[in-house]
């Protein structure tokens, strides 16, 4: 501070110990008059501090207008040895309104930034004398005084050019209490350019000072704290400091007892009872230079207050720092209060893209980051979100390198927190995108490794995708799976990445692009059977295959079936206990089937009685009926099981001039699917009409179905998983942006790329997750269903694994329903996928069930243990 009020104390005692005592009572020097005038001013007089800028003789001037105009006084103006005297005379109707009682004077004096005012008679200054009496005489009513000193307090403020800025600081930091117009006045008279107020706190009592030192007694102690100066500062009761102690760079302690006391090496107060905890977080500012002290007192307002009203103060504060860093924090700061209004200032000319890039153009921007983080205690949320703006404004490696110190940090934190395992997943895929674009390569992949194995099981999905979501896109099936494998890919080398690459397209083998990258790096056994599905995808593979090799079978092993079935009834599959309990179910009934059907002819159906042959030894059934069913049933082949099982293949599919009319690999696939509906004992529940009936048309009788399944209710928390991670499929779809981010198979290799960051959006994605849970008859149907396409799919295993041949086995699945059949020349012109997205009028998918059909085989005929039972189960011999 300009400290010009050292000087007025030092005027003011030598004069007090001039005139208080014992003076002449005769003045005829000049300079003694103006002396003893200057000790009545002080001693009687008002006085207010007044910035250097403020034009005194203008306020004269005005105070005068302000007398004639307002209140019809006769105002005489005289200058006397540069001391303002405005002589004053009124009629008695006006003297007595104003409780004029005689003549007076106004006396103002400018010294430095101190004005003083008071009355005189006017004639004291053609005889000045000492009279005690002055001190006491009263010329108006108090309520015209008062006004006098409104107008001069009016005027100053108003003319004062830093008004606002004090008003601001008064009301809206943290740090500042009892800040009264007369202080305020003080501080502006004597702040120094760019001088910035961070505390004005109230002293309760003023217990000791420094040795040798006296403090002036009956005054009120503040103490301030500004960017250039630490001071005690005591007033009296008209405003004006009449001591003041310099504390600057020293240490401040604060010691909690009854009453907190406050320490500066000599010095010590007490706190009061409001402002002790404000002293304990203000202490530590004492010793910090003029930038350390505007960052910690801002950093203060925005931890300390827990209020959104101190946070324009804070940005004020980082505003007078020339740093890189603070624009970026009073961004978070407005980002806190309002985010949308924060996002869209800034988006305004690349405003809050500048203030990042100044950041990692910075020599220092990793230390900055990294330092900024711990010093500033943002929540995870506020950090998450500052490294997401970080990594879309970087432009290069560097600086995605310069970032990692801080988003390593802070996923630290996060991954400390959170409980949620997706949420953990979610975190570490992005973390891992960054690792892999520093070239952390190997980091990245034994996290990637780490969450695979975490994973919670998906396997659900393949049964029970959301009808929602496009069954071709990238958010079909596992879609967690399948994004921790595209990272863990593109941090593998050469040789270990073409291994995930295909687990990712048996994952979503109705994605061509997973596919066509698999037919890019694999073998020619394997490029042979990727390039079959993309045929088949784009519909120029389904053509008719009229070829009819008779192929000799072994007997499959039980190992090898093991291999064959759906997951989820494998022996550590989540219904392992699916098959024991079908076994032990009772055989329904369906012999009267037979009375509708001719029994099959071998010499007539010569292909029909190879297949069946082969289908026998292959499953080591010791008997099998076979009927050739017209009518109702010649369109459908069922198995059904009995004393002796036996099969009913509908007419319309042995004969060439039917539309039903199945090939030789065609029947293959059919006839070895149905079959293993008997051999697992699935036909026990499937052979009715009821349930096969309303499972083909995609209707659910509940209440009839749900009789026949027992076993049904047992899948209900696998059920209820399913419907999360399909809310979280539905909550991606609906959020473009999030799922180009997640789907993207090198996130951050191209640094120009800018896109959504999903960090920010973990806790949206598990609200929506959270907040599906299935109920009543949705959970039964989402049982059925699963029960059902579980059975399907393994069936259609033994189908592909006959006739090795998934055009067969697609074009099959058409010609064997009265349903579907018209819709293979659909999918032959425009592609298998496009029959997939067909939607009903709610926007679902409405053939969901044939894609997760397709979806299985296609995955199956990529997969090793396809070849391997192929290779065990052809006879060479």
């Amino acid at each position: 501070m300009k400290k010009i009020f050292f000087e007025h104390n030092f005027l003011r005692k030598k004069l007090f110990e001039k005139f208080n005592d014992s003076v002449e009572d005769k003045m005829d020097n000049e300079e003694e008059k103006f002396e003893y005038l200057r000790y009545l001013l002080y001693a009687v007089g008002k006085s207010y501090y007044v910035p250097q800028n403020v034009d005194f003789n203008d306020l004269v001037e005005k105070l005068a207008d302000w007398f004639t105009e307002q209140h019809k006084l006769k105002v005489e103006k005289l200058n006397v040895n540069d001391i303002q005297v405005l002589k004053t005379s009124a009629s008695s109707k006006v003297a007595k309104m104003l409780g004029l009682s005689r003549p007076m004077a106004l006396i103002l004096d400018k010294n430095e930034n101190y004005l003083s005012f008071m009355f005189l008679p006017p004639e004291w200054f053609d005889s000045p004398q000492i009279d005690k009496k002055l001190e006491k005489t009263g010329f108006f009513s108090n309520l015209f005084v008062d006004n006098i000193e409104k107008f001069i307090f009016e005027y100053l403020h108003e003319h004062n050019p830093n008004k606002s800025l004090l008003e601001f600081a008064s009301s809206d930091n943290y740090f500042v209490e009892n800040f009264l117009p007369k202080h305020q006045q003080f501080f502006l008279a004597e702040r120094e350019e760019n001088e910035v107020l961070l505390a004005w706190l109230s002293v309760s009592s003023l217990k000791k000072l420094a040795q040798n030192k006296d403090f002036a007694k009956n005054v009120s102690w503040f103490y301030l704290l500004t960017n250039y100066d630490s001071l005690l500062l005591g007033f009296d009761k008209n405003g004006d400091v009449v001591d003041a102690f310099e504390l600057q760079n020293r240490a401040m302690t604060v010691k909690k007892s009854i009453r907190t006391t406050i320490m500066v090496d000599s010095y010590e107060w007490t706190a009061t009872m409001s402002n002790a905890s404000l002293y304990k977080d203000i202490a530590p500012c004492l010793a910090f230079d003029e930038n350390m002290r505007l960052s910690e007192v801002a950093k203060l307002n925005v931890s300390s207050s827990k209020n959104y009203k101190y946070y324009d103060y804070a940005k004020f504060l980082l505003s007078r720092l020339n740093d890189v860093v603070s624009p970026l924090t009073a961004f978070v700061l407005d980002y806190i209060v309002d985010s949308n209004k924060a996002t869209e200032d800034y988006s305004k000319n690349d405003r809050l893209n500048t203030i990042l890039l100044n950041i990692l153009n910075s020599s220092q921007a990793e230390e900055l980051l990294v330092f900024w983080y711990n010093d500033w205690k943002l929540n995870l949320e506020q950090s998450v979100f500052v490294v997401k703006l970080l990594i879309e404004a970087s432009e290069n490696q560097q600086h995605l390198k310069e970032i990692f110190p801080l988003h390593s940090a802070v996923h630290e934190a996060l991954i400390k927190k959170e409980k949620d395992s997706y949420n953990k997943i979610l975190y570490n895929i992005e973390y891992c995108r960054h690792l892999i674009a520093i070239d952390k390569n190997k980091e990245a992949e034994k996290i990637i490794k780490n969450n695979l194995k975490k994973l919670p099981d998906q396997s659900i999905l393949d049964l029970l995708p959301s009808e929602n979501i496009d069954p071709t896109g990238d958010l079909s099936g596992r879609f967690l799976k399948v994004l921790l494998l595209e990272l863990l890919a593109s941090a593998q080398n050469e040789k270990a990445s073409a291994n995930t690459i295909r687990d990712i397209a048996m994952l979503q083998p109705l994605v061509k692009n997973r596919i066509y990258n698999l037919s890019g790096i694999a073998d020619e056994n394997l490029k042979e059977r990727s390039n079959t599905i993309l045929k088949i995808l784009d519909g120029s593979g389904l053509v008719k295959n009229t070829e009819a090799v008779s192929t000799k079978y072994k007997v499959i092993e039980s190992d090898e079936i093991e291999a064959v079935k759906h997951s989820s009834i494998q022996k550590k599959g989540m219904l392992s206990s699916f098959s024991k309990w079908i076994s032990s179910y009772k055989i329904p009934d369906f012999s009267t089937v037979k009375k509708y059907a001719d029994r099959f002819s071998p010499t007539k159906h010569e292909q029909v009685a190879d297949i069946i042959a082969d289908l026998l030894h292959f499953f080591n059934f010791e008997n099998l009926e076979v009927f050739i069913a017209h009518g109702e049933y010649s369109v459908s082949i069922r198995a059904y099981e009995a004393e002796t099982p036996f099969l009913l293949i509908g007419n319309d599919h042995l004969n060439p001039d039917s539309p039903f009319y199945l090939t030789y690999n065609e029947l293959r696939f059919v006839l070895a699917s149905e079959l293993a509906f008997l051999y697992f004992k699935f036909s026990r529940i499937t052979s009715s009409d009821i349930w096969r009936g309303t499972m083909d048309k995609g209707n659910f009788v509940l209440e009839t179905v749900i009789s026949l399944i027992p076993f049904a209710g047992s899948m209900t928390s696998l059920a209820k998983n399913a419907t999360k991670i399909r809310a979280l499929s539905t909550f991606l779809e609906k959020n473009e942006q999030i799922s180009k981010l997640l789907v993207k198979s090198q996130q951050l290799a191209t640094v120009s790329e800018k896109s959504t960051g999903i960090l920010h959006v973990a806790s949206q994605m598990m609200q929506a997750m959270n907040s599906a849970t299935p109920k009543g008859d949705s959970a039964k149907k989402d049982e059925l269903v699963a029960i059902s396409r579980m059975m399907q799919i393994t069936a259609d295993r033994i189908g592909l694994i006959i006739c090795n041949d998934p055009v067969s086995a697609v074009r099959s699945v058409f010609l064997s329903s009265k349903n579907l059949v018209e819709n293979l020349t659909y999918a032959q012109k425009y592609g298998l996928n496009s029959f997939l997205l067909k939607k009903n009028d709610q926007g679902n998918y409405y053939n969901q069930n044939f894609a997760v059909r397709f979806a299985s085989m296609f995955s199956f005929w990529l997969s090793d243990d396809f070849e391997n039972i192929r290779k065990k189960i052809i006879d060479s011999e």
